[in-house]
C-alpha cells in the first residue's frame, strides 16, 4: 500500500485539519439520535446547512414501543426555550420547482414564523440557473460538526436492518417508503471548526449577517460515545460554481482524480450516481492499464422518480458500459442492495450514500454525487481521512468498508472479513457472498430511451452553470453550426413514447388511476355545483400564488370537464391567475420580484421588454422558469398588459386544447383501451410536438425579419 499522501491542501482539498475525536453514523436511525443528543448540549450556537429541511422529521422513533417522538420543529423550539443563550440558525437550499411535490409546503411558514425568536431560518438562492446548495452540514458551538448524505428530511430515516415492514419508517404524512441507505460522519475539534466557518460562510452570503464564533468551551461530544478514531488529519474538499464574483471550486473533483490514481488494489464507491464525465474516464483508464485495480461500485436499482430514471439512468448506463469494455481483466463489479423479510419477499434498497474508499489508504463520506453538477455546479463538502502509513487508522478504513458490506449483504461483519483474507480479493469474496441480499446490477435500459437522451449531457448533467442568455437564446431560436435533429424523428419517438404509456394503462394498474367510474363519483361535485366555475378560477388564482405547475391544474381541469368546456374553463383560469401574478409582480416592483425570482431571470426581463408579445408567447410553449415566476417578472418589467395577454393566449390556447383533447382521448383509453383510441393519442402527441417546432420556426423567421428590418433601417440612416 503506498504511503504517499493524496491529499494536499491548495491543491485538492480547502483544508488539512486535525480531529480530536471521530465517529461513523451509519443509516438514519444512527444520525438523527446522535445528532438530537448532541444538540441537547449545545450552550451557543447551532447551524444547520441543507439541501432540504422538514420541520416534521422525528429524530427520535422508539424501538420497543414503535412510538414517535417530537418533530424537529418541536425539537428545536424546546432547546431554544431551554437554553436562552442558544441561537439557531437552519439555511436550505432555495429549491427548483421541479421538487415542490417531494418537499414541505411554504417552508418558509413551518421553520421560519412557527419557530421560537431565536431559531433564524433561510432559503437560500445564492447559486447560478440550475444549480443547488448540496451540502449536509451541522455545526454545533463550532466543536462538533457532522457531514455527509443525509439530510434532515423526509424519508431518509431507517435502521442498519433496513426491515421490509418497519411502521416506524413512514413520512410525515404518515405514508411507508422504501428501506434507505446513507452515511454521516461526526467530527470534534479543529475540523469541526473549519467546518463551522464554512457554515457561516454560507450563512452571510445568503443573509448578508455575520455570525459570531462560539468560544468553544465544552464540546457537545457525548459521554456514551465510542469514537472510531481520535486525533487524525482530515481533508476538507469542496465544490462551488463560479457565481458573482465567487470563483469556482473544485477541490471534490481534484481529490477523486488523484485518488483514483493513487489506487493500487481496490477501489469501493458507494454512491446513488454514477454519471461524471471526468471520474469515468479515470476509471476506465485504470481498468485498461496491465494490472488493474479492483473496483466496486455500489448503487442503486434506479436512479428514483421517473423523470431520473428516463434520464441519469441512461447516462449511467452508457458510463458502466464504458466500463465494462475496459474491463480486460474482469476487475469491475457493479452491484445493487435489495431488503428481504422471511418469506423472501423482495424491497430493493434506495442507496443516497457518498462514500469511496481507496485500498486500506483513504476513507472519503460527504455530500457529492459521482456525477458532473456534483463535481463543478452543486454546493458540496466531503471530508477525507488518510492512513498516513498508521496501521491502526488503516485498519479502521478496511473494517469501516466490510461493515457497510456486511449490511448490504445481510450476514455479520467477521464472515466478510474471512471471506477477504481467504481470496485475498474483495470482488472474489464478494462473486462467493453476494446473491440473494447483494445482486450484480443489469445497467441496460430500452433502446428507444437511449435514442430519445442526447449524446451531450449538458442540459442532463451538467457540470458548469447554465448561461441564461444563451439558454433563452436557444429556446427562441435554434442553434447555430450545430446539426438540427429531424422532426421526423421527434414524431416518432414521442409516438413511440405514447404507445410505451398506452400499454402501461392498458396492462398494469395504473389503469385504476382513472377509473372513468371513480373519476366521475370523486368530481361530480364540482361539475354539478352552479359555483364549480368560480372554485375552479379561485383554484387557479391561488396555485398561481403557491407556484403550483399550471399544466398540472389544466390537465386537472381537463380530466374532470368535457373536452370543450374543459378547454375554456382551463384557458380562463390560466388567464386569471396570469392576470393576478402580473398584478401582483407589478405591485411588488422589480427589487422584490428579484430577490423571489431570482436576479438570473434578469434576462428574460430584457428580452420581454424588446419583444415582449413573441417571448411571452414563447416562453408559454417552451418555458424556462415556472408559471408564476414568468408573469411577476413580466408585471415588474415595462412589457404592457396588453402584449402580455395576447401572448399569453397565443403561447397557452394550442396547449391547453392539446392538453384537453389528449385528457379526453386518455379517458377513452382507459374505458376502451382499443387501436383507434391509441392511434388518436398518439397523433394528439404528435401535434404538440410539431407545434413546438412550429413555434420556434416561426420566432426564428420573425427574428430574421427584424433584423432585416434594422439593417435596412440602418442602411437608410447612413444614406
Amino acid at each position: 500500500m503506498s504511503e504517499k499522501r493524496i491529499s494536499k491542501e491548495g491543491k485538492n482539498c480547502w483544508r488539512l485539519t486535525l480531529a480530536s475525536r471521530v465517529r461513523f453514523l451509519i443509516d438514519g436511525e444512527e444520525y438523527f439520535s446522535a445528532l438530537a443528543s448532541a444538540a441537547e448540549r449545545a450552550r451557543e450556537q447551532l447551524i444547520v446547512v441543507g439541501w432540504d429541511l422538514h420541520s416534521k422529521t422525528r429524530l427520535r422513533r422508539d424501538r420497543k414501543t414503535d412510538t414517535l417522538t417530537e418533530t424537529f420543529e418541536d425539537f428545536l423550539n424546546s432547546l431554544a426555550r431551554r437554553n436562552e443563550d442558544l441561537r439557531i440558525y437552519l439555511l436550505q437550499w432555495d429549491f427548483a420547482m421541479i421538487y415542490v411535490f417531494e418537499r414541505e409546503i411554504l417552508p418558509l411558514f413551518q421553520m421560519g414564523w412557527q419557530t421560537h425568536d431565536h431559531i433564524k431560518f433561510r432559503l437560500d438562492d445564492k447559486h447560478p440557473v440550475g444549480a443547488s446548495h448540496h451540502q449536509k452540514i451541522v455545526v454545533i458551538d463550532n466543536s462538533l460538526a457532522f457531514v455527509g448524505g443525509l439530510d434532515i428530511t423526509a424519508e431518509r430515516w431507517d435502521t442498519r436492518s433496513h426491515l421490509i415492514d418497519d411502521s416506524r419508517r413512514t413520512s410525515p404524512d404518515g405514508k411507508g417508503y422504501a428501506p434507505f441507505h446513507d452515511v454521516q460522519v461526526a467530527l470534534e475539534g479543529e475540523a469541526a471548526g473549519v467546518l463551522g466557518e464554512l457554515a457561516r460562510e454560507r450563512w452571510q452570503r445568503s443573509s448578508g449577517q455575520k455570525l459570531s464564533v462560539p468560544s468553544m468551551a465544552a464540546s457537545p461530544w457525548p459521554d456514551d460515545w465510542e469514537p472510531d478514531l481520535q486525533d487524525v488529519n482530515v481533508a476538507v474538499a469542496r465544490t462551488y460554481p463560479k457565481w458573482e464574483t465567487r470563483p469556482e471550486i473544485r477541490e471534490v473533483e481534484k481529490l477523486f482524480l488523484d485518488a483514483i490514481a493513487a489506487a493500487v488494489e481496490c477501489i469501493y464507491l458507494e454512491n446513488q450516481y454514477i454519471t461524471s464525465r471526468k471520474l469515468t474516464d479515470a476509471l476506465a483508464a485504470r481498468l485498461e492499464e496491465e494490472n488493474p485495480p479492483e473496483i466496486v461500485l455500489i448503487t442503486r436499482f434506479t436512479s428514483g422518480n421517473w423523470m431520473e430514471e428516463a434520464t441519469l439512468d441512461v447516462l449511467r448506463a452508457r458510463v458502466i458500459k464504458k466500463l465494462r469494455q475496459a474491463d480486460h481483466a474482469g476487475k469491475l463489479r457493479v452491484f445493487f442492495p435489495v431488503s428481504l423479510d422471511d418469506n423472501d419477499r423482495e424491497v430493493k434498497k434506495v442507496i443516497h450514500s457518498k462514500v469511496s474508499i481507496f485500498d486500506d489508504t483513504m476513507l472519503r463520506i460527504g455530500s457529492a454525487n459521482l456525477s458532473n453538477r456534483s463535481m463543478g455546479l452543486d454546493t458540496e463538502c466531503d471530508v477525507a481521512f488518510e492512513s498516513d502509513g498508521d496501521t491502526e487508522i488503516s485498519e479502521t478504513i478496511l473494517n469501516f468498508r466490510n461493515d457497510l458490506l456486511a449490511e448490504h449483504l445481510g450476514i455479520e461483519q467477521e464472515e466478510v472479513n474471512r471471506a477477504v483474507a481467504k481470496e485475498k480479493s474483495l470482488i472474489k469474496a464478494l462473486d462467493n457472498l453476494a446473491g440473494r441480499y447483494l445482486k450484480p446490477l443489469d445497467e441496460t435500459v430500452d433502446p428507444w430511451l437511449d435514442a430519445v437522451i442526447p449524446e451531450n449531457e449538458e442540459l442532463l448533467d451538467p457540470e458548469k452553470p447554465i448561461d441564461a442568455d444563451r439558454l433563452l437564446k436557444k429556446t427562441l431560436t435554434e442553434s447555430e453550426g450545430k446539426t438540427r435533429q429531424k422532426p421526423i424523428l421527434r414524431i416518432f419517438l414521442a409516438a413511440a413514447l405514447i404507445l410505451t404509456l398506452s400499454a402501461a394503462w392498458r396492462w398494469t394498474p395504473l389503469n385504476q388511476w382513472l377509473e372513468p367510474e371513480k373519476l366521475a363519483e370523486f368530481t361530480a361535485p364540482l361539475r354539478e355545483s352552479g359555483f364549480g366555475p368560480l372554485y375552479l378560477m379561485a383554484a387557479f388564482i391561488l396555485g398561481g400564488l403557491l407556484m403550483v405547475p399550471v399544466t398540472a391544474m389544466i390537465l386537472a381541469t381537463a380530466l374532470i370537464y368535457a373536452s370543450w368546456t374543459g378547454f375554456f374553463y382551463s384557458l380562463a383560469g390560466a388567464l386569471i391567475s396570469a392576470a393576478v401574478t402580473y398584478a401582483v409582480g407589478a405591485i411588488l416592483w422589480k427589487s422584490t420580484v428579484q430577490k423571489i425570482a431570482g436576479k438570473r431571470l434578469e434576462t428574460i426581463n430584457r428580452y420581454m421588454q424588446k419583444q415582449g408579445t413573441l417571448v411571452i408567447a414563447i416562453l408559454r410553449v417552451v418555458p424556462v422558469a415556472p408559471f408564476t415566476v414568468i408573469n411577476m417578472v413580466a408585471g415588474s418589467s415595462k412589457i404592457g398588459f396588453r402584449s402580455y395577454s395576447i401572448g399569453t393566449v397565443l403561447g397557452m390556447a394550442p396547449g391547453i386544447l392539446a392538453i384537453n383533447v389528449f385528457a379526453d382521448q386518455l379517458k377513452k383509453l382507459v374505458s376502451d383501451p382499443n387501436i383507434y383510441s391509441i392511434l388518436i393519442a398518439a397523433g394528439v402527441i404528435i401535434l404538440i410536438v410539431l407545434m413546438i417546432i412550429l413555434t420556434r420556426h416561426l420566432a426564428e423567421k420573425i427574428k430574421n425579419n427584424r433584423e432585416t428590418d434594422q439593417e435596412t433601417i440602418s442602411d437608410l440612416q447612413a444614406r
